[in-house]
């Protein structure tokens, strides 16, 4: 028996079922089958639902996020579902939607030879297991009734690039010599892979304009088996539970890649900043408990933010503002926010009430756009008599969120006194140095 596109000798991976016309594929149909996949999910794979309630502009143009690659920062607001616990300073793990690709996926199924809206199912092969690692997506849909415009709608990651692997696979169903030469390559030669996905036209809601000779040759299964799946991007939680029962806040910075005509947009970032209220969409929480508030609310806090690195802080002073309503004594808390543009009037009238009821002490913003030019590093050095005995007390707790280039020039500028390299050494080791940086494996975008 001839080799499979996996790499085995064995008989097809997968079977794809499709419905006749008659029947009535329902879910409750299958349950004895699908129990199999539900088995084996685990508290990390479970995702609740929430739906918008607003998304309202704290920078940029708003009427231009929709149709174009427009930078921004939005304000997103979810109602929960069900009850999901959380405390200030955790974070949501939120599965985009891919809403831009809409439009793409129609001709997407066109090359494919295949009607959007009919309904199949897919089975392992006779004599075959399929497991996460062989193909995310097939694993994540196998034994579920479904169609192609759903998955490519709510599975599938269409913004991703081709990796190594799917290059290979499609070379060889290319029939134009040089696009089978490009792909080949493009399996073979990591750094030419990456300049061709910077460049444009490698993501998979492109392969069929960038590799023509592709339609009509890819057989579905092969190309279900390719695609990627969605993976969760994480934002902080812009809120307090004390201030927002049954609700969660995030602050969403637009993301713009690429230059003049390869200019796109983020998935995540679009979907969450354009998303009509009551649109659902599909999350986790997940705690991050070294970037909790202190036990004993009247010790001393310092918040360093940038752009969107405001999220948390957000939660932390509704959460004082709470605490202050009933009562409770609170230590200074002192805030310093980088920004391009001024905050708006929803952000300054939060800051104003929060200062009033003093959740907030001191607020300190740096407006990048201001001349002459200056980051939120300098205002630090600005205001360091200001901070040194918020600084030097011994139970101060310092919170940092935003980019690894501003945590650092903060905190290279922030020790109130020349032992500045024993100092933040003192602060990691009793724990009351706290970063929330952006990056990673589930970096935003």
């Amino acid at each position: 028996m001839s080799k499979d596109a996996s790499g085995h000798n064995e008989g097809p991976l997968v079977e794809l079922d499709f419905a006749e016309n008659d029947e009535k594929p329902l879910d409750r149909l299958l349950e004895k089958e699908r129990s199999v996949q539900e088995n084996r999910k685990t508290a990390r794979d479970y995702l609740f639902e929430a739906s918008i309630i607003s998304v309202d502009c704290l920078e940029g143009k708003q009427e231009k996020w929709a149709t174009t690659a427009e930078p921004g920062t939005a304000l997103t607001k979810l109602l929960l579902k069900d009850r999901v616990p959380y405390k200030v300073g955790d974070h949501i793990a939120v599965v985009p939607f891919g809403m831009q690709f809409g439009t793409h996926i129609e001709g997407i199924c066109e090359a494919l030879n295949i009607d959007p809206n009919a309904v199949f199912i897919a089975r392992p092969g006779e004599g075959r297991t399929l497991e996460k690692h062989m193909s995310p997506l097939l694993f994540e849909i196998q034994y579920k009734y479904t169609t192609i415009k759903n998955v490519l709608t709510s599975v599938a990651a269409l913004g991703d690039p081709l990796s190594a692997t799917a290059c290979a696979v499609l070379s060889g169903y290319a029939e134009d010599q040089q696009e089978f030469e490009l792909l080949d390559r493009a399996s073979n030669d990591a750094d030419f892979l990456a300049n061709m996905c910077k460049n444009g036209g490698m993501r998979w809601v492109d392969l069929f304009d960038s590799f023509k000779s592709l339609a009509g040759n890819i057989p579905l299964e092969i190309f279900l088996m390719l695609l990627p799946t969605h993976h969760a991007r994480l934002y902080s939680i812009a809120s307090s539970p004390k201030n927002a029962k049954n609700e969660i806040h995030i602050i969403v910075s637009r993301r713009v890649m690429g230059e003049a005509e390869q200019r796109r947009k983020g998935v995540a970032s679009d979907d969450l900043s354009v998303m009509p209220p009551g649109s659902t969409l599909q999350f986790q929480v997940r705690t991050c408990r070294g970037f909790h508030l202190p036990a004993d609310p009247r010790a001393p806090i310092v918040m360093v933010a940038a752009g969107s690195g405001l999220a948390p802080f957000r939660g932390f002073w509704q959460e004082r503002m709470a605490a202050a309503q009933s009562g409770q004594p609170l230590g200074p808390a002192i805030l310093l926010y980088g920004c391009r543009e001024e905050p708006g009037s929803l952000l300054a009238k939060e800051l104003i009430m929060a200062q009033a009821c003093g959740a907030v002490s001191l607020v300190i913003t740096a407006v990048s756009t201001r001349l002459p030019k200056r980051y939120i590093q300098d205002y630090v050095v600005e205001n360091a008599a200001a901070l040194k005995p918020i600084l030097e007390n011994p139970k101060c707790e310092v919170y940092m969120c935003g980019s690894t280039t501003m945590v650092k020039a903060v905190t290279a500028v922030l020790p109130p006194h020349k032992q500045g390299e024993a100092w933040i050494q003192k602060l990691q080791s009793e724990g009351r140095l706290h970063e929330d940086v952006f990056g990673g494996p589930e970096s935003n975008c």
